[in-house]
């Protein structure tokens, strides 16, 4: 006799269809422009205004250049790709959020040209961040031969950072032979970068955040500074109000004062005297496991104490912390 076999599915999902992984990832992305089209606005403003609600703004493609010499207004989304150069002249300011990729594709077609765009802040000229949301400027990596690695910010004027956003972050190699004026919360540097008599100062502070950056003798921090990776050296004036070293490597070549000091990770190191005026913390966080002995006649187990009398660092015996490393 023939059995009828009655099928239930657990959960209505297990039977449901799977869409293709490609289909999938544009149906996350159309998700994402949805969601940031609420605030991303048009770049530029003004004259410069392109048409269109393209949620990721407009790009600037090709080996030629843009001058802008009365400035620009940037707000909201906006890419430069193929070599490019947007020249900026006049005054410029950022306000809102805003997302600048320089290694950007067509909105048209959604590929990259070969190459990466360059901003330049020429002399003279001062470029404003001014936003409540952020300024973040960046480079996508497409693969081998279109990596981004050659976007830069070049900077012969003066970066202003005086909004009221925490962090501001350039991602690509800041180059730096003008004034950078930290007014307000942080400026992340995490590209690397040259600085040729180049100034950094303010109430707010820099973060030297990643890759490669040297700072000539003609260079100087007159500023906070915080130095939290990638490797920076120092050849300039520093004469701060707070350092910090939290992770990476910073060498100091020159004579460095600071009225505070603090170090909870990565290496200082160099042949300049470093100063501190006031109080000088240095901490770090232990390893778990079993106590360790450490003898007091060991170099590790002694730490630094700097004098505030402009004298040469003495050493006490101290237990050691694990993270930190101070040479000098």
């Amino acid at each position: 006799m023939a059995r009828t076999v009655h099928v239930r599915s657990a959960s209505p999902a297990s039977c449901a269809w799977e869409q293709p992984e490609h289909q999938r990832w544009q149906s996350a992305n159309q998700r994402f422009n949805a969601s940031v089209d609420a605030f991303t606005h048009q770049a530029f403003g003004g004259a410069a205004n392109r048409a269109g609600r393209d949620p990721f703004g407009g790009s600037e493609g090709g080996s030629g250049t843009t001058l802008a010499q009365g400035g620009a207004a940037f707000n909201g989304s906006f890419g430069l790709d193929g070599g490019r150069v947007l020249q900026l002249g006049g005054s410029s300011t950022a306000t809102g959020y805003i997302y600048l990729d320089l290694n950007a594709a067509n909105p048209n077609t959604g590929t990259s040209d070969l190459g990466a765009g360059t901003l330049a802040i020429g002399s003279g000229t001062i470029f404003d961040d001014q936003s409540d949301g952020g300024l973040y400027i960046y480079a996508n990596n497409w693969g081998p031969g279109d990596d981004g690695s050659a976007a830069a910010v070049n900077n012969a004027g003066t970066f202003v950072k005086s909004g009221a956003a925490t962090t501001a972050t350039i991602a690509t190699r800041f180059n730096n032979t003008g004034l950078v004026d930290v007014e307000s919360g942080t400026l992340s540097l995490s590209g690397g970068g040259i600085d040729v008599g180049a100034t950094y100062q303010g109430a707010g502070t820099v973060n030297f955040s990643g890759g490669t950056r040297t700072l000539d003798a003609a260079s100087s921090i007159t500023g906070n500074a915080t130095f939290s990776g990638g490797t920076t050296t120092v050849d300039g004036t520093v004469s701060a109000q707070f350092l910090s070293v939290i992770s990476g490597t910073v060498t100091f070549g020159a004579a460095t004062t600071t009225a505070a000091f603090s170090q909870s990770g990565g290496e200082l190191n160099g042949s300049g005297l470093l100063t501190v005026t006031g109080l000088a913390t240095l901490s770090g966080v232990a390893k778990a496991g079993p106590a360790r002995r450490w003898r007091r006649a060991e170099p590790r187990s002694m730490a630094p104490s700097v004098s505030t009398a402009g004298e040469c660092c003495s050493w006490a015996a101290a237990a050691p912390q694990q993270g930190t490393s101070i040479s000098i």
